[in-house]
């Protein structure tokens, strides 16, 4: 599974990034979810709600990765 210790940090190219700092948000941030329920407070890039459905009317059928769009012959 290849786990590694949480000190380790994957470094960002081409930007500085305070790790101590995200860590102490992240800890405040798990801690509010904690006691206010699992979506207490949540990170923008989530979202609130997705009214909005994906068309599929044009796609092309998915032969190889499932089974129900196989097609038949009788």
């Amino acid at each position: 599974m290849e786990l590694v210790p949480d000190t380790y940090q994957q470094q960002d190219l081409l930007c500085q990034t305070n790790y101590q700092l995200s860590d102490k948000l992240m800890a405040v941030l798990d801690n509010i979810n904690f006691k206010m329920g699992k979506k207490g407070l949540f990170i923008a890039a989530q979202g609130t709600n997705r009214p909005w459905l994906m068309r599929c009317d044009k796609r092309s059928p998915r032969y190889t990765t499932c089974w129900d769009e196989l097609p038949r012959v009788c």
